[in-house]
């Protein structure tokens, strides 16, 4: 913990080449539900019909 603290400042800042941090996802989010296009999902959740699509290892389904 010592060395840690000797050495901080001293390493070099990661690159900033990260595509989306946490918050330009959440802001993201934030704009899209303003606007009215997850309105729709998040309106339909839970109620909407099974996907059609047969899940290969649900046992007792063969």
């Amino acid at each position: 913990m010592k060395s840690l603290l000797e050495n901080y400042g001293k390493l070099p800042l990661p690159s900033q080449r990260i595509p989306h941090t946490q918050g330009e996802i959440a802001t993201n989010l934030y704009y899209a539900h303003r606007e009215g296009k997850m309105s729709s999902i998040l309106s339909n959740y839970g109620k909407s019909a099974a996907s059609p699509r047969r899940v290969p290892n649900v046992k007792g389904d063969a």
